[in-house]
């Protein structure tokens, strides 16, 4: 199997590996809601995307956690998609739970769109396989919960990985 082994290269403990694969189905359950918008017809920025950007700034310095949602939650801290899809809800945006759903959802940017305060920002090795999200706030920055034994922090946006933006938080 794929994913066990993928897991247990990324963390050498079989604990860690079960309560990944444990936790999968609970958010595999959750993961069929959607949004939806015309591509060709993206708009600007919004005071949602501002609601959202400043919500995930204000989480800044909480721990990073595997399927975390927030304190609101329960849990101590936030993962990637945790994090944005809390800051969505925030300004009363729905998203999907995981960072592949969130992307499918779109809306998507074409490549030579500049990018806004409040877009998502998307890492992984294909269009298929999207690992990371993150909330760009201009200037070459994203907030994110980038991985663990991290906090949730603002940082350098990287090319390396990306993959692509959508823009569900303007309106």
């Amino acid at each position: 199997m794929l994913i066990p082994g993928a897991l247990f290269a990324y963390n050498h403990d079989s604990g860690y590996v079960a309560t990944v694969l444990a936790r999968a189905d609970t958010y595999t359950d959750h993961a069929t809601d959607t949004i939806s918008a015309d591509e060709d017809n993206v708009p600007a920025a919004g005071a949602a995307a501002d609601v959202a950007v400043d919500y995930a700034t204000a989480q800044i310095g909480l721990p990073y956690q595997w399927g975390g949602d927030g304190p609101a939650a329960g849990d101590a801290g936030f993962d990637c998609s945790g994090l944005t899809q809390a800051a969505a809800q925030a300004a009363g945006i729905h998203l999907p739970r995981v960072a592949q759903d969130q992307y499918d959802a779109g809306p998507h940017l074409p490549a030579d769109t500049p990018l806004q305060r409040g877009d998502l920002v998307f890492f992984g090795t294909s269009a298929r396989s999207i690992s990371h999200v993150g909330i760009y706030v201009g200037d070459n920055m994203m907030i994110d919960a980038p991985h663990k034994n991290a906090a949730v922090r603002l940082e350098d946006y990287r090319w390396t990985d990306y993959r692509g933006a959508t823009r569900p938080l303007h309106t």
